[in-house]
């Protein structure tokens, strides 16, 4: 065999051993992950998990606020100590600044299911939805209601707590007519009762007038404050 025959099979014959080696210890490598206790191989791309972002943080310190606890829902939250906080009932509280006049309340929370929300163990997302039932008023100068939701964010407090931050299409009509819709929001809900989805916690403004810089402030700082009591 002449030199250059004999150098180009050796050549092969190690490429080929070397590739055959390779390939029984890649073989050897899947066996034994597949043998240890709670490991799994995975061959295609890996996904990235998704993950909720925190609550837009407020600059607002609250040292100093009151603490509010509902003993029958378990939960509770801080509030401007100066601020006038009204509990309408077990599940229904207003929140005034000390200046204001005595029926002209900044924010309006609800820890009770709207009332015709009858589901049975919704997902917290279902639940959420139900913040429309909130909208329905009548009287005697037409009604209003909320028929869709027009924007819904995922959310979590300082408290690892699930919310949404939402707006809805709400509808005012007199007479049967539509005469105006505009956008109602933020509405701010939480849920504050893992295991019941349907137990949620539900801020916003009273009027859309009122949601100034210093008052969006002040309501987030509410909500990332807003914890299940033990």
């Amino acid at each position: 065999m002449r030199p250059w025959r004999a150098y180009k099979s050796l050549e092969w014959f190690l490429f080929t051993g070397f590739a055959m080696a390779g390939f029984v210890a890649l073989v050897a490598i899947m066996v034994l992950a597949l043998k240890i206790p709670g490991q799994r191989m995975f061959i295609g791309l890996v996904s990235t998990p998704t993950v909720t972002p925190s609550l837009a943080p407020s600059p607002l310190d609250t040292t100093g606020w009151q603490i509010y606890r509902n003993l029958k829902y378990n939960v509770e939250f801080q509030y401007p100590n100066e601020y006038i906080l009204k509990q309408v009932s077990d599940g229904y509280i207003l929140i005034r600044p000390p200046d204001a006049t005595e029926y002209d309340w900044l924010l309006s929370i609800q820890i009770e299911p709207p009332v015709g929300f009858a589901t049975v163990n919704p997902s917290f997302s279902e639940a959420a939805d139900a913040v429309k039932l909130f909208c329905a008023a009548d009287g005697p100068g037409g009604s209003k209601y909320c028929d869709d939701i027009l924007l819904k964010t995922p959310f979590k407090n300082r408290y690892n707590i699930d919310g949404y931050e939402m707006y809805l299409n709400e509808i005012q009509e007199v007479g049967g007519e539509i005469i105006e819709k505009r956008r109602r929001g933020p509405v701010f809900v939480l849920n504050i009762s893992p295991n019941v989805p349907q137990r949620m916690f539900t801020i916003e403004f009273t009027e859309t007038e009122k949601q100034t810089p210093l008052n969006e402030m002040i309501l987030r700082k509410i909500l990332d404050t807003v914890k299940i009591s033990q």
